[in-house]
């Protein structure tokens, strides 16, 4: 198992908190044993288990563990040719930039006005969607550290509709850790031409395939990937655990 200090989530949650990623060989013992010793030292405790121990499934809520999300590992290669014409020819009437520092002053403002809302932060009522969006603000600001762009995308007037993010590798990996639409009511069905345009502008720079990670909270999203062929890749439950503060 790899257990990992989140210290980039101590500024926006307030409590020190650490993430544990358990193997399909570790016993459910050695898991409880692990974190027990965690919880000496951490106040929130993320943990996730594959799908095939069903041992600490059962087990969990007994130490003080709750479930709140499956999370679902996915991949596609990202050759434009690949994608719907359809969704191809109505992406082309949209615009995908990069972001100026305005826009993406937009961006984060759109995030910190609740676009988002099925993420396990915002779904704890210990934290909630105001620090729940607080965290997908500093996840961009980090993506942009290591190499990553935000896009806009726009109508040819220049309305915005939504954004992404994008980070190609040298290994030709491409990574959008997130994508969101400002208006999902007006713009129905917007979700699948989105995704769309990811893959084509990650196949732009250089991309052979696309991996990301999808919660089982936000159904919408897991259809559309569902739908331009995005293949499962793996699967974990994840746990929570709030200890009292001191």
């Amino acid at each position: 198992m790899k257990i990992i200090d989140a210290v980039w989530d101590y500024e926006v949650l307030g409590v020190k908190s650490v993430e544990v990623r358990c193997e399909i060989d570790d016993s459910t013992g050695s898991i409880f044993r692990t974190l027990m010793d965690l919880e000496k030292s951490y106040k929130y405790i993320v943990t996730k288990i594959p799908v095939s121990n069903r041992d600490f499934l059962f087990k969990a809520p007994d130490a003080g563990y709750r479930f709140i999300e499956t999370l679902i590992s996915v991949e596609r290669t990202v050759r434009k040719s690949s994608i719907d014409s359809r969704l191809v020819k109505r992406a082309a009437a949209l615009s995908a930039k990069k972001a100026t520092a305005e826009e993406l002053t937009f961006v984060l403002d759109q995030i910190m006005t609740g676009i988002f809302s099925t993420d396990r932060i915002s779904l704890d009522e210990n934290f909630g969607p105001q620090v729940g969006a607080k965290r997908y603000c500093n996840w961009i600001d980090s993506e942009m550290k290591q190499g990553g762009e935000v896009y806009t995308i726009s109508l040819s007037t220049g309305t915005p509709l939504g954004f992404f993010t994008l980070r190609v590798t040298d290994d030709g990996i491409a990574h959008s850790i997130l994508s969101g639409v400002f208006d999902s009511e007006k713009t129905p069905g917007f979700g699948l031409i989105l995704l769309s345009m990811i893959l084509t502008k990650a196949e732009e720079k250089g991309a052979k395939k696309i991996v990301s990670a999808i919660s089982s909270n936000n159904l919408p999203v897991v259809r559309t990937h569902v739908q331009l062929g995005f293949e499962v890749k793996d699967l974990n439950y994840v746990f929570i655990r709030h200890l009292p503060k001191d």
